[in-house]
């Protein structure tokens, strides 16, 4: 199973490179037709081989090296002298070259360049086969007055196992040097932004093995060294001068999983859209894309993904920032009736510019945190199934009102989503604040929720307000603090602690006083 390596994002497109060479999205005002197949045949290179339809002879032929070309043209389309095979010994060249389909889709005054790609196959037994790439790669676009890009990667050494009997690669190696992006972008409201960056070099790993009724289980791990990225904004109202920031990382790191993937289904969807290249042969065999939407769900059962970047620092015009640390996660399920997500980040060693804080608040500013939200409680596979069911590519009616309650009605089968806050905290020099809860959002108008909070160094926190000159306007927040500390449970440890819970009238209660009655209210 390929996995991409990184995903840069435009505002005119995108490109994703893996192991086996780069996915552009093209530019927004090119044809709709031949984005999409230029966009096809792209992320095919991705898979070029682990089509389930590949089954590779023992000896290097040129009747067999006809017959691999036509089934990567499945997925990369027909076109002559994009797909190139020819047998050498015991193994074949392949070649994949989209200057064919760029001449096509050639655009007055676009410029698109993306070298051709060279991999080798070598029969290995067992229906294993070796694929390796040793090479440069480098892309470039150009529309003039809009946008600006070139990427390249100084060397690519990639070397992978694909198995007919799984119809996926079970192991991959890559390591790349060098890689570079030079991207600027002109709009006639904000004038010309350039970012442009490197990565030193990186590794990249991936292994699949077969799953349950077909599917496949993946894992992937990706470590990078040395990035700088500039970031160049032009003058604007807020900021008269043009703004200069530089942002290095030593080091970083990724581990992923993901679980039950449908690949042969989306090799099929693929394929069928390189044979459907146009919107009129789209909307004409419609019934034949529902299906295969249908057969390719739910994509993959979970995916989790989680990785650092270390010794980070920040060039700005307000002088230099650093971060030890900067930690993150996610952990997704895929169009699935138990649908679940969940995003975390944390940041370890923030420091700020010397003087930027006055020394009298210089111990508030926190220096590290962790934040941790899950939302459950939802339901992606049944709207998928109405959306499939009742969508028309020549007469669709987004705004049927009655779709959109039966759609609504689908995604939250409970009548609410759950919005969780895991163990989280703030902390500085003198406090640590510890957080977490829910909260149940839905057809209710009256959402319902508890959370715990937990804070140390709360008394260094106020005397570090009451200290601030009387000009900071400070006296609200201790007024805050001291109604909070009154209702606060004393914790051994010598901490305090709140309990907070909705009640079914709309009220707050705080360690059990109902803090929307105080005051006169209620």
């Amino acid at each position: 199973m390929k996995t991409q390596l990184i995903k840069i994002n435009f505002l005119n497109g995108a490109i994703d490179l893996h192991p086996g060479g780069c996915n552009f999205v093209p530019l927004e005002n090119q044809q709709k037709e031949n984005v999409m197949y230029l966009r096809s045949g792209l992320f095919a290179l991705a898979m070029l081989c682990s089509a389930s339809g590949i089954a590779l002879s023992a000896s290097a032929t040129p009747e067999e090296a006809q017959r691999i070309t036509g089934v990567l043209q499945t997925y990369l389309g027909a076109e002559p002298g994009v797909v190139g095979i020819t047998p050498a010994g015991d193994a074949y060249d392949l070649k994949i070259d989209f200057a064919p389909l760029l001449k096509k889709l050639h655009q007055p005054g676009q410029t698109v360049t993306i070298t051709p790609i060279a991999m080798k196959l070598t029969d290995n037994g067992g229906g294993k086969w070796l694929v390796t790439q040793d090479a440069p790669f480098s892309f470039s676009a150009k529309v003039p007055g809009k946008l600006e890009l070139a990427a390249s990667v100084g060397s690519i050494k990639a070397s992978s196992i694909f198995d007919e009997n799984v119809g996926a690669f079970i192991s991959s190696t890559s390591d790349y040097t060098d890689f570079k992006v030079d991207e600027t972008i002109t709009t006639p409201e904000a004038g010309a932004t350039r970012v442009a960056y490197s990565v030193k070099s990186a590794h990249y790993e991936t292994s699949a093995t077969p799953s349950s009724n077909g599917t496949v289980d993946g894992a992937a791990r990706w470590t990078m060294a040395g990035l700088i990225e500039k970031i160049s904004l032009p003058a604007s109202a807020p900021s008269p001068a043009p703004v200069e920031i530089t942002v290095t990382a030593e080091t970083g790191t990724s581990d992923a999983t993901i679980k039950g993937t449908h690949h042969k289904a989306i090799y099929k969807l693929l394929a069928w859209f390189v044979a459907h290249a146009s919107e009129a042969a789209i909307k004409e065999n419609e019934a034949e894309l529902k299906a295969l939407l249908r057969e390719g769900l739910p994509l993959f059962e979970s995916i989790a993904n989680n990785g650092s970047i270390e010794k980070i620092t920040v060039a700005s015009p307000v002088g230099p920032i650093g971060i030890a640390k900067i930690g993150f996660g996610i952990n997704m399920n895929g169009i699935v009736a138990d649908g679940s997500l969940q995003e975390s980040v944390s940041v370890e060693g923030l420091t700020l510019p010397p003087g930027l804080v006055p020394p009298f608040a210089a111990d508030i500013v926190p220096d590290k945190f962790t934040l941790d939200f899950k939302l459950a409680d939802f339901n992606l596979a049944d709207p998928a199934k109405l959306i499939l069911d009742n969508m028309s590519l020549t007469k669709m009616d987004a705004a049927n009102p009655e779709l959109k309650a039966k759609l609504l009605a689908a995604v939250m089968p409970k009548g609410a989503v759950t919005i969780t806050m895991g163990p989280s905290n703030v902390a500085s020099k003198i406090y640590d604040v510890g957080m977490s809860g829910s909260l149940s959002v839905g057809r209710s108008p009256i959402p319902s929720g508890n959370a715990s909070i937990t804070a140390k160094g709360f008394d260094k926190v106020m005397s570090a307000l009451q200290a601030m000159p009387p000009e900071m306007g400070m006296q609200s927040a201790i007024a805050g603090m001291v109604a909070a500390k009154g209702l606060s449970k004393q914790e051994a440890d010598g901490g305090m602690s709140w309990k907070i819970e909705s009640t079914a009238t709309g009220g707050v209660l705080v360690n059990g006083i109902d803090v929307t009655k105080m005051g006169g209210g209620g």
